[in-house]
């Protein structure tokens, strides 16, 4: 027969404040002594995992229970870890981020937990993960020595994921050189990593004469992005670019004709692919246009992401009114055929997220993450995005994104350590890749002057 007694206590782990602020203790916390008082133990503690120990029970007289019956359950009610174990430690991984936790411990007599001890019940043990710490070892202070200097708008594409016989990553960025632009496609091939100081060396290839440039004062380029696509059983690389004519935004795409790893728009001259008009835009497919009269659109558009493991979605900022003048929203876009593109919502752009902006979403095992800069706080958080949450778990759907009540923060911090002030950099973009069991994110960082470089971070505290 079970006693339904429960064994817990409370220990301190962590701190919910401003960083920097230390866990003074990081330890299980001594009780009042009941039937079974753990001794303090040491609490290792990340972002999403946690070890946990506690000492076993010493039981003066009788036989002393040796096997453990441990119930973890979320500050939203979610068990996250229920099991038995036969020794007095677990290990948690997948928990999220900035997260309150809660820990049960039944000590048991026999392996099923049928008989557990009995002891004086306590307040639950309480601990938080630690916010996530994204350290930029290229950033010191108010100076940087970026990866890629006068540029924006990254995109990875890890080719060891598709059946292509080819390793590495594509990487498309915006070129920015101070008159115009242009999309560049880079291959990299290998990274050497430093595991001493957080810094990376990329070892990338990028064609001089291959992409398409836009016209100073006649075409700007805002964002760009890309995926692979399977066409006729081939592997092929869609390219996304969206840009602004005077009052007039769009969004376009180009389907290579040579592979994955490159986009060949090279003009009848040979070199770049320069657009001259809104009319003569290198073969640009029109996926969304501001003056189009029949479907909903944006009138501006700032910035695209497209969101791995959707059916199609693309994450953009912009504004449906182009009279708004309050910061820029998010919007899901979606295809609807003949390849073009419309925000979601009726009879108007409806936005995901309001006053939000430098969206974009990590999938590790597939489960997503919304990371964002939230205007009105001036703050960056982060939003998972659960596919077991609702409809199919091999996909995200839009119910899967957790609401306003379940917001995270987020650390991004320079080569000492010390947050990044937005008014010294701000991270508007922003892609991802695992190395080497190391998360690290490619990202535009936007200077007060405005200019806007790639850098990258590592994730300190997995």
């Amino acid at each position: 027969m079970r006693i339904s007694s429960l064994i817990t206590w409370l220990f301190s782990i962590g701190c919910v404040g401003a960083k920097g602020i230390a866990d003074e203790s990081a330890l299980i916390g001594e009780s009042d002594r009941p039937a079974w008082d753990p001794d303090p133990q040491t609490i290792s503690n990340g972002s999403s995992s946690s070890d946990i120990a506690w000492t076993p029970p010493d039981e003066e007289s009788g036989p002393e229970p040796d096997h453990y019956f441990v119930t973890v359950t979320s500050e939203f009610g979610n068990v996250v870890y229920e099991n038995k174990t036969s020794i007095p430690s677990i290990q948690l991984t997948n928990l999220r981020t900035d997260t309150e936790y809660n820990i049960s411990i039944d000590a048991c007599y026999d392996e099923d937990c049928t008989n557990i001890l009995v002891g004086e019940p306590v307040q639950p043990a309480v601990w938080r993960t630690e916010i996530e710490d994204w350290n930029f070892p290229q950033i010191s202070g108010e100076s940087i020595s970026p990866l890629i200097s006068n540029a924006y708008a990254p995109t990875l594409i890890n080719l060891s994921e598709l059946p292509v016989n080819q390793d590495g990553w594509v990487l498309t960025t915006i070129q920015n050189d101070g008159w115009s632009q242009q999309v560049q496609i880079s291959t990299m091939r290998e990274l050497f990593m430093d595991d001493s100081d957080n810094t990376i060396e990329f070892v990338m290839e990028t064609p001089l004469s291959v992409g398409v440039q836009d016209v100073p004062n006649i075409i700007d380029f805002t964002s760009s992005s890309a995926r692979p696509i399977q066409i006729d059983g081939e592997w092929t690389l869609q390219l996304f670019i969206s840009l602004k004519a005077s009052e007039r935004s769009m969004l376009g795409s180009w389907t290579s004709d040579a592979g994955v790893d490159q986009m060949d728009l090279s003009d009848e001259y040979g070199g770049l692919c320069e657009m001259s008009s809104v009319l003569d835009t290198c073969g640009m497919n029109t996926c969304m246009d501001s003056h189009a009269e029949t479907s909903i659109t944006l009138n501006r558009i700032d910035c695209i992401s497209l969101i791995p493991n959707t059916d199609g979605f693309m994450l953009m900022q912009g504004r449906a009114d182009s009279a708004d003048n309050t910061p820029p929203n998010l919007y899901i876009a979606q295809g609807i055929g003949n390849g073009e593109w419309a925000p979601l919502g009726n009879q108007v752009a409806t936005p995901l997220l309001k006053d939000a902006t430098g969206g974009s979403v990590s999938i590790d095992d597939g489960i997503g993450k919304l990371y964002y800069w939230d205007e009105n706080s001036g703050a960056p958080y982060v939003r998972y995005w659960d596919p077991t949450h609702a409809g199919d778990s091999s996909k995200l759907e839009l119910e899967d994104l957790e609401g306003e009540d379940r917001i995270r923060h987020v650390y991004y911090t320079d080569r000492t350590g010390e947050v990044m002030p937005p008014w010294h950099f701000k991270v508007v973009e922003r892609t991802f890749l695992s190395h080497n069991s190391k998360k690290i994110m490619l990202a535009t960082v936007e200077t007060d002057s405005g200019e806007r470089h790639i850098t990258f971070g590592v994730l300190t505290n997995p």
